[in-house]
């Protein structure tokens, strides 16, 4: 029965993107991350020592698992049982997910570039990418755009839509945990470079079958939709994949790379300085704003690739 709900929730998140901001509620992610910020008060050791830094951020990643998911565990039942089907965890789900709202921030640096305006593409990237924009290029805004909708295939499409498929609206839910704990935790720095160890870990693990599944259903998408020889996305997946520094990001990232005849990587700069990344694909990097918007109707494509195959499966299911 979840399998089905998966295309009713893309159309209501593509209907409605953001259905809280009309009633004037934070966003759940919001109310997650307000949590995480209140146990990380709690837990976090004035002891200096790794293992006390490690084991503090075990119990405060635990801690917020509990507090958050049980709850939502215990209205997904209490709903279920009396009505047969929770149609509230549907509409929570179309509030956890988004498809619509990645593909609107990348259009708007895609139109930015294309009518000239690359300080407002610059200010739109950081909507997408947590790096420096500042000194980027048209082409360098543009690839970070492609990348950062790569990316969010899969972590803000695909990985919650499966959880939720899997294991209901406490699946998406802990899932959306996850997701904001890492974002919060896992950094490399000093604060957070043992306490976050277990939140960024954890967050590679709920990632790992999400981020190869996105990898397929691009590949999928690009039957119908791509640039380059069908083979060469392939080769480039089986080779540069594994390069990249996140252990399943690279995967999206590559198919879509070799599908656009495009490259993705190079220096990145944040906060604490330039980061050299390995290129992926075999491409220009010199992205035009026609290379993005190939992108993004190669996204659009993988979306309807997603709604065909989970009708496929509620089909044979029922």
């Amino acid at each position: 029965m979840l399998w089905i709900a998966i295309p009713v929730i893309l159309l209501l998140d593509h209907l409605f993107r953001d259905p809280v901001r009309i009633l004037g509620m934070p966003h759940p992610v919001i109310l997650i991350g307000r949590c995480i910020s209140g146990i990380e008060k709690l837990f976090y050791p004035e002891n200096p020592q790794p293992k006390t830094q490690f084991l503090s951020g075990l119990l405060a990643v635990l801690c917020v698992l509990a507090l958050v998911v049980m709850p939502v565990w215990a209205l997904d039942t209490a709903i279920t049982y009396y009505f047969g089907f929770n149609f509230v965890g549907i509409i929570i789900a179309a509030w956890l997910i988004a498809a619509r709202g990645l593909f609107d921030h990348v259009a708007a640096v895609q139109n930015d570039i294309a009518g000239g305006d690359l300080d407002a593409a610059r200010k739109n990237l950081h909507s997408l990418a947590g790096r420096n924009a500042e000194n980027l290029s048209s082409a360098a805004v543009l690839r970070t755009a492609g990348e950062s909708l790569a990316e969010n295939f899969s972590d803000a499409v695909i990985a919650p839509l499966l959880f939720y498929a899997l294991f209901g609206l406490p699946g998406i839910v802990a899932y959306k945990c996850i997701n904001t704990l890492d974002s919060m935790w896992g950094y490399r720095n000093p604060r957070f470079l043992y306490f976050g160890r277990c939140a960024a870990r954890l967050d590679d693990i709920a990632n790992y079958l999400p981020a190869r599944l996105s990898a397929l259903i691009l590949l999928l998408a690009g039957l119908g939709k791509r640039r380059a020889s069908y083979l060469s996305a392939l080769r480039i997946l089986w080779q540069d994949a594994r390069k990249h520094p996140s252990p399943n990001a690279g995967y999206p990232e590559s198919v879509m790379a070799g599908l656009a005849g495009l490259r993705f990587g190079g220096p990145r700069e944040y906060a604490g300085g330039v980061c050299e990344t390995t290129w992926l694909g075999e491409g220009r990097e010199d992205w035009q704003p026609d290379d993005l918007a190939f992108c993004m109707a190669l996204y659009r494509w993988a979306i309807v690739t997603v709604v065909v195959i989970t009708l496929g499966i509620s089909w044979i299911q029922y």
